[in-house]
């Protein structure tokens, strides 16, 4: 089992590929990919991401270590099936939420330790937004 600090260290590099696939920045879900292997070769998340990537890239299968099965990945669409909309007015509402104290704490937690209480904060924020169906 990896150390905390490289299991933190793996955890980003696959928040970044979760991220880039969003985008459907697929070299970069290929580069992330890669360098989970480099550090966990045997880690499944990036396995299945490269298969994904590879897949999205039209690349074979021998380019990606022993891919697994991975969930469908959509594509994204070509320029001209995208209709542009016509421009239309909503009736928006905004909420703006503050972690009190944040910056004294990024001054005293590592980077990856802010990043966790960061990343618990908003579930409980994403949590109350969804529960009065924001």
């Amino acid at each position: 089992m990896p150390s905390e600090r490289v299991q933190r260290q793996i955890d980003r590099l696959l928040d970044e590929a979760e991220e880039a696939i969003s985008r459907y920045d697929w070299e970069a879900v290929r580069e992330a990919g890669h360098a989970v292997l480099a550090i966990d070769p045997e880690n499944a998340d990036a396995i299945t991401y490269l298969a994904s990537a590879d897949r999205a890239l039209g690349a074979t299968a021998a380019s990606s270590p022993s891919p697994q099965p991975a969930e469908t990945v959509p594509k994204e669409p070509p320029p001209s099936s995208v209709s542009t909309p016509e421009a239309e007015r909503r009736q928006l509402t905004v909420m703006f939420c503050d972690l009190l104290g944040s910056t004294a704490l990024s001054q005293q937690l590592d980077p990856e330790e802010l990043r966790d209480v960061i990343r618990s904060y908003q579930k409980v924020c994403a949590g109350a937004v969804t529960r009065f169906y924001g």
